[in-house]
């Protein structure tokens, strides 16, 4: 692939995430939806401000109204996030740490203007993302030749939490106002070249794990990409998601999996991890 060849020489990386809704119906997908939206009101107490409560009931609604799909795309979308916030720190600041200095994210637009559930995915990113690094924090290489010194500068700072079971604490972590959502747009893929070349690989990427695409050349050049890391036990460099508990029990999808990680590039350089053992 060409197109991969340009991107690989420029140190492009390909994150992907992938929904398996195959084996999920439409009342596992309902029953997740509806544990999102009544974790959005849980804990709204005498406390907290009455324009707060208003504003935390409007979330849930509008996130009652989105479609199922809609809604698959949405988590899809903020693991996605996750996923490369995890890799790419650790990745970069082994290499060009200065890199970590500036994110910029753009998501292929679907109007003009953002869809209702754009706008609720933007507005719950933030605090979505906060909640969850409270029980998956994001890890970091605490050896020598691991410099995070440019990404804390930018991104790190100090703020007070609060906790419906204790009091409130002040925790040291990550802006993620300043990391991501203040720093996304939406763009029409007509008017951008980085878009359409993901549009591609995302194309091209789905051809691949439906089976429509077998060549083993084009499957490496999709893995080359990739960063390899550990996911729940086992060493790969995809990332599925399911709305409902199942295995992956496609082996062709196995096999694939298995033959880009065998292509992908490692997380830490083999030099370092040598002498981490």
């Amino acid at each position: 692939m060409k197109l991969v060849d340009v991107l690989f020489r420029s140190h492009a990386i390909l994150h992907y995430t992938v929904a398996h809704v195959g084996e999920t119906d439409a009342a596992h997908i309902q029953a997740h939806k509806d544990s999102q939206c009544e974790k959005l009101t849980k804990f709204i107490t005498p406390e907290h401000h009455e324009t707060v409560k208003r504003q935390l009931w409007e979330l849930r609604k509008k996130l009652e109204g989105i479609s199922l799909q809609l809604y698959v795309q949405c988590v899809a979308q903020t693991e996605l996030l996750c996923s490369i916030l995890e890799d790419i720190p650790n990745y970069w600041c082994q290499r060009r740490p200065k890199e970590l200095r500036l994110f910029e994210w753009t998501i292929d637009a679907k109007d003009k203007n953002p869809t209702p559930q754009e706008t609720w995915w933007r507005d719950t990113l933030g605090p979505l993302m906060e909640s969850r690094s409270r029980e998956l924090p994001s890890g970091r290489m605490n050896q020598r030749g691991f410099d995070y010194s440019d990404f804390d500068r930018t991104y790190k700072f100090e703020k007070e939490v609060w906790h419906p079971e204790r009091p409130r604490e002040r925790v040291i972590g990550i802006d993620i106002g300043k990391l991501i959502t203040k720093r996304l747009s939406f763009l029409d893929s007509k008017a951008d070249i980085l878009i359409q070349a993901i549009d591609i690989l995302a194309g091209f990427m789905r051809r691949v794990l439906v089976g429509a695409v077998t060549d083993a050349d084009a499957i490496n050049a999709l893995g080359r990409m990739q960063i390899i890391r550990r996911r729940g036990g086992a060493v790969q460099a995809a990332q599925f998601i399911a709305l409902s508990p199942h295995t992956i029990s496609s082996q062709h999808l196995v096999g694939v999996l298995r033959q880009m990680t065998r292509a992908g590039r490692p997380l830490i350089l083999p030099a370092r991890w040598a002498t981490m053992k």
